[in-house]
């Protein structure tokens, strides 16, 4: 018979559930380190965006969300009607067809005519230019590390150690 003896389960137990209750109770630090981490996310959002007119690059926000369920969530998006269809692209015999009067400045500024321009998006469709995926793919590694700062600083904290709020080491 084989017989297991811990030693320190009780230290090993009191560390975590003291480092729980500091990322319980860190509110505005994950929400500082969130908002930090969405700023290059809607900025290369913006960047990647087709420019027209620029509404669409210029509606790109990004918003902090905290609840009880949810945690501390950083949300972006765009807040004009079409950009869910730049974003991922429409299919073909796509039957939303933008009304004429709502293409008629683009289809000018470009050369179109409006009619054939709308018989071609509902023929043809539109490819996705995925400028919210792109930019969070680009920053991935960032955000990671902008959250995994604050993580790392808050557990440190909860055990009496004091460190810099950054590390200052940012990967590549």
């Amino acid at each position: 018979m084989i017989y297991v003896r811990w030693k320190g389960l009780t230290q090993v137990t009191v560390r975590l559930n003291k480092a729980a209750r500091a990322i319980e109770g860190s509110g505005d630090s994950m929400k500082i380190g969130m908002q930090r981490a969405i700023e290059p996310i809607i900025r290369d959002a913006a960047t990647f965006s087709p420019w027209d007119t620029g509404n669409l690059a210029r509606s790109w926000r990004g918003e902090v969300r905290s609840g009880n369920r949810t945690g501390v969530r950083g949300v972006a998006g765009s807040k004009v009607a079409y950009g869910p269809h730049v974003e991922h692209g429409t299919r073909a015999g796509y039957r939303n067809v933008p009304p004429l009067y709502k293409v008629e400045g683009w289809a000018q500024r470009h050369g179109w005519d409006p009619r054939v321009l709308r018989k071609n998006l509902r023929a043809h469709g539109t490819p996705g230019i995925r400028m919210l995926r792109r930019s969070l793919d680009k920053n991935e590694k960032y955000v990671a590390w902008i959250l995994g700062d604050v993580f790392y600083n808050l557990v440190a904290n909860s055990e009496g150690y004091l460190y810099p709020t950054e590390s200052g080491i940012m990967p590549h």
